[in-house]
């Protein structure tokens, strides 16, 4: 009896150690892909900055051209 619950508790003791293996093999996978991606994010993320600051100015500018000059 008691060799049937060591048996069990051996094959579930393996059974987690298998899954522990898989999620930290799959998490290096994932924090590899990560680091991969930074530098794309980071360009991506200075594009979207610069066409903000560009839509922004040019939104300024049509303010500007949009009132009345009274200097004339």
């Amino acid at each position: 009896m008691l060799k049937g619950k060591e048996q069990d508790l051996n094959t579930r003791i393996a059974f987690a150690e298998a899954i522990n293996f898989d999620t930290r093999y799959y998490n290096q996978r994932l924090q590899k892909e990560m680091t991969d991606l930074e530098p794309k994010i980071a360009s991506l993320e200075a594009r979207i900055k610069a066409q903000r600051v560009t839509k922004e100015e040019l939104d300024r500018q049509k303010q500007d051209l949009a009132q009345p000059d009274d200097s004339a």
